[in-house]
């Protein structure tokens, strides 16, 4: 109804999007955050669009994923899940060199206690450390995942692939 009211409002669009996402209504959320990326004066459009990236990475739409991710960090450079993501996108298109790097960026923040290391941010640790054939690092975050994150659908996946 708010929609109705303020058809053109960014905010309610992304907060309407997010509430689909949260519904896992992913390709109708997609749409509402789209319309919220719209709009060039509105103060949470790299939020928005790092929620569309996200959003684009469920309906399997990598590029339009990267597209979303790549404009998030140019509005506002350093987001640390924008960052996670893209690197993760990365991964899945085979671009290594820019999946490592992203998350060369990301450990910098982590180094400097700006942010925390996640399951899912441990989960791409042990994938990039594997790629570029680093055995003890992969293990290494590995390790990490079971001791902090030992019920996560990452750790699992982590058991899965040292099968």
């Amino acid at each position: 109804q708010a929609i109705k009211v303020e058809p053109d409002s960014a905010m309610m669009h992304n907060n309407y999007g997010a509430f689909l996402f949260s519904l896992e209504r992913y390709s109708q959320a997609c749409k509402e955050l789209a319309r919220a990326t719209e709009d060039p004066f509105y103060n949470q459009r790299s939020q928005a669009f790092e929620n569309l990236g996200r959003c684009y990475l469920l309906i399997d739409r990598l590029d339009a994923a990267e597209h979303a991710f790549k404009r998030s960090l140019t509005l506002t450079p350093g987001r640390p899940l924008a960052i996670l993501q893209l690197a993760d996108v990365m991964i899945k298109k085979d671009n290594l060199e820019e999946a490592v790097s992203l998350f060369d960026q990301f450990s910098t923040m982590v180094d400097e206690k700006r942010v925390q290391h996640s399951a899912q941010s441990l989960w791409l640790g042990v994938q990039i450390s594997r790629l570029k054939n680093n055995g003890v690092n992969a293990a290494t975050y590995g390790l990490i995942l079971k001791n902090m994150y030992p019920d996560s659908e990452e750790y699992r996946q982590y058991k899965e692939s040292t099968l």
